[in-house]
Parts: C-alpha cells; structure tokens; sequence
C-alpha cells in the first residue's frame, strides 16, 4: 500500500431498518478497514445516510447527493475520495464519481486491497486475482471502462468485436488459466490432508482481528507477525504445539472473518479454509473487549456452518481481558455462561497470560484422550 489517499468515511443504511447500534458497529469497522488499507480519514466524527428512495442511476437522489455535498464542504477541500458502506453497479459507481468529483471506493474495494498487498503465498494470491477477475466480469458494460485498470494491453481484438467483447474475452481465459492452477493446488492439499488424518489439529478462527495469531504465537512459542490490524493474515499458517509427556498438537492460523464479507471473495478462499474442515477442534477466539463480540460471534458460526465445519468440537477463547475494567470482565462471564453453556469457554491474556494456564490444561486434556483413541484405533 504506497501513497495515503485522503478520504471521507460515509455510511449509507435504508432508513425503515436502521440501527444505531449496528451503525456505530459499521463506522467503527469501515474506520478500521480505511486505516488497514493505508487510508487518511479526514471525518472524526461518523456520517450517516438513511437512504428512503433509492436511484438506479446514482443509488442516492438528488436531495442526498446535496446533503452529502455540504457535509463534505464543511469537512475539508483536500478529500481525494469518498469510503462507502456499500457497493454500486459500475452505472451508479461512475455516475457518483462525477457528482462528487471524487473518486468512490466501496468496502469489497477496501477489503480487496488488504487482501492484495498481504497475500503471501501462491495459493491465496491465485484465488484473491481469480475471485476478482470474476468480480469485474460481472461489472464490465459498454460504457464503463473499468477494465483499462487491469487488461495492460493483454489480448488483441478480433474482426469485429467490439472493447467490451475484447475484455470479456481477456477476462474469461486468464480465469480459465486460474482455475486450472486452482485445481492443481487443491488436489495437492487433499493429499496434505489426507496426510494429516493422524495428525491432532486445533484450527483458529475468529472475526478478524480478535487476536488469533497472538493466540498460535502463545501457544506454539512461535513469533508470527502481529498487528492491531484486519486481516493480518491471509494464508493459513500451522505450527506444533507440544503436549506433555510426549504428545503435539497442530495449531492453525486462519484467515479473519468480518461482517457481510463479498460472496466472491468468501467463495474464492474456500480453498485455503478447507483446512479447518480436517480440525479435530475448533477454537472460536473473541476480542472480549469488543462492544459487538455477541455479533462477532454470531458472524463466525455462520461461516463455519457455510464451510460445513459446525459438526466439529468447538471451544471459545475470549482473549484480550487484560482491555476489560473488572466489573466488565465479571459480567461478561456472567453473560457468557448463560448464553454457552454447552461449549468449554476459557477467558485469557496474550499479553498478561491469565487464563492462560486453564487453557493449556485443557488441551493437555484433549490431546491426550484424543491420542489414546488414535493408537486403539490404529492397533
């Protein structure tokens, strides 16, 4: 991510179903995503939209556009770019470019962005380009260029196919060569998993930055990179967790979940989140100190019910308590004991280790019955 793009944070929501809550929620995480991508957000304080009449030309009426115009007058004259909530059809996208004078970015734009300048190995860059070249397919029209961005000159046009023809055409044989190479890399990761069938594995999962790679960090001695980011990890990352006496475990890191994440990109990393499929145990790690943690969660079981992982043991890691008052942490446990009562819940510190010892306690447990039942298995 190179230059810092000045850029105003806006929030659209229908105004028959908003939400407060969820609006503070939304402006919190698009701050986040703006700021992960290396974005200069001029607005302290949140703008939101309730949109009653929507426009199949520019999404917002005339009356909205306005409104958003004195906002933006009142806020600064330096903003390059206007940070949306939502995406539009390429129509409305250029459209509002030019009532504003300013170039739009949606959230599928941000989060592709991150992906892109953090994906590090060749499966994961393979399925973020295939899961946006499909994307901008589905964008391409006749009079929307914005295929230029990308096709760098690739393809030359046949007698008498016109540009969009052209780009279609450009589109749907480097998809076709990624998806040749997708097949490939998948039938190597079977045969890895199916490899690992004796293998104790505890995949790590969780909304984007809950804190999962502390979590593998603690647990394995390892010394992954860390940050106060979303989406610091993009690729699987496994590492041996030694049991004693004489046992390991396979923890793994995965990639961050998040709210209305795009179907395409969710659909493209399904690949690298097959992994969690093999799991012997899942543990759902929660920023306790987040106000929405409850819907975090909600957001993290949907997925796994989606990858049909839900079957799997599940246990529950609150972590960063150490970011709790007492009196927060005391109900919060209160809170969690009522609402799971059927899955193990453990409440720790990355950086204090309290709790910490309950939970290693806990996989010492786990690894050694499961262990046991892998041997009578395999005598």
């Amino acid at each position: 991510m190179k230059t810092c793009l000045k850029a105003i944070i806006i929030s659209l929501f229908d105004y028959e179903n908003f939400d407060s809550f969820y609006a503070d929620e939304t402006d919190i995480e698009m701050r986040n995503l703006a700021s992960s991508a290396n974005i200069d957000i001029l607005n302290n304080n949140k703008i939101i939209i309730k949109v009653r009449t929507k426009t199949s030309k520019t999404y917002l009426s005339v009356g909205k556009i306005q409104e958003i115009k004195e906002e933006i007058s009142l806020l600064s004259r330096d903003a390059q770019a206007i940070v949306f909530n939502r995406d539009f059809n390429p129509t409305q996208q250029r459209n509002l470019e030019d009532a504003f004078e300013l170039k739009i970015i949606s959230k599928t734009e941000l989060i592709y962005q991150i992906f892109l300048a953090r994906c590090q190995s060749k499966p994961a860059k393979i399925q973020l380009e295939l899961a946006n070249l499909k994307y901008l397919k589905t964008r391409l029209t006749g009079s929307y260029d914005n295929f230029d961005r990308i096709r760098g000159g690739i393809g030359l046009k046949g007698p008498g196919e016109t540009k969009l023809e052209v780009d279609r055409r450009t589109l749907s044989k480097r998809i076709h060569r990624l998806e040749k190479q997708l097949t490939e890399i998948e039938k190597n990761l079977k045969l890895r998993m199916d490899n690992r069938k004796s293998e104790i594995i505890l995949s790590l999962v969780g909304y984007t930055n809950a804190g999962k790679t502390s979590v593998l960090n603690l647990l394995t001695r390892s010394h992954q990179l860390s940050e106060n980011e979303l989406f610091t990890t993009t690729d699987v990352k496994s590492k041996r967790m030694f049991i004693p006496p004489d046992s390991h475990i396979i923890v793994s890191d995965t990639i961050g979940f998040i709210r209305d994440l795009p179907a395409h990109l969710v659909e493209s990393f399904k690949t690298t989140l097959l992994e969690i499929s093999v799991s012997s145990i899942i543990a759902i790690v929660v920023d306790s100190s987040s106000l929405f943690a409850d819907e975090h969660i909600k957001i993290v079981l949907d997925m796994l019910e989606t990858l049909r992982c839900s079957m799997i043991t599940k246990i529950f890691i609150f972590n960063k308590i150490d970011l709790l008052p007492l009196d927060a942490l005391t109900h919060l446990k209160q809170h969690i004991k009522k609402d799971i009562p059927d899955n193990p819940y453990f409440f720790i510190s990355t950086k204090t280790k309290e709790g910490v010892d309950d939970l290693l306690q806990y996989l010492t447990f786990f690894v050694n019955n499961a262990t046991d039942c892998l041997s009578r298995v395999n005598k």
